[in-house]
């Protein structure tokens, strides 16, 4: 169901696109691109990368960006695919988003990580991945919380540890 509401999404989007092009073609400078889909944004500058990202599968993933889908896009909040993906648990995407290129260490305009959202809601395979990939775990977001608060304020303290683990190791990239 996801992914006909997905691919009805993306077919009014590329609909609504040719129509405003129509509407303004004598507007448009000649060397301006036309974006492509991969590029094209909702209305909360979401891609379809990232919405497909939500869905944890890495097949469909891994076909955007072969088709050249921006690994570190964000929407109008400063969301990635990686801190969504990540904060959902999809493991398999994760890895593929950070294998291609996405910045573990992104932040939302409120310095918020993929990192803290993965320890939020206590994604312990998806919290190691990041940390594997070099996540900075001493980032503090506008409000002054790292990863490991947010682990803790969910009482996720298996996380809280592994992050504890990782500083104390040195692992922790900034």
């Amino acid at each position: 169901m996801l992914r006909k509401q997905m691919l009805a999404l993306l077919l009014a989007s590329i609909v609504l696109a040719g129509c405003a092009r129509k509407a303004d073609e004598g507007s448009r400078a000649p060397s301006q691109p036309t974006p492509s889909a991969n590029e094209m944004k909702d209305v909360d500058g979401r891609t379809i990368l990232m919405r497909t990202a939500e869905t944890g599968e890495v097949d469909r993933v891994q076909k955007l960006i072969d088709e050249g889908a921006d690994v570190n896009s964000q929407s109008n909040s400063g969301v990635t695919a990686l801190m969504t993906a990540a904060g959902m648990g999809h493991a398999g995407v994760t890895r593929l988003l950070i294998e291609k290129g996405a910045d573990v260490n992104a932040k939302t305009p409120g310095n918020y990580t993929a990192l803290m959202n993965a320890a939020l809601t206590g994604q312990a395979e998806t919290v190691r991945i990041l940390l594997d990939a070099g996540a900075d775990t001493t980032t503090k977001d506008a409000s002054g919380k790292t990863a490991k608060d947010y682990a803790l304020m969910k009482e996720h303290k298996n996380i809280a540890a592994m992050i504890d683990e990782q500083a104390s190791a040195g692992g922790s990239k900034k």
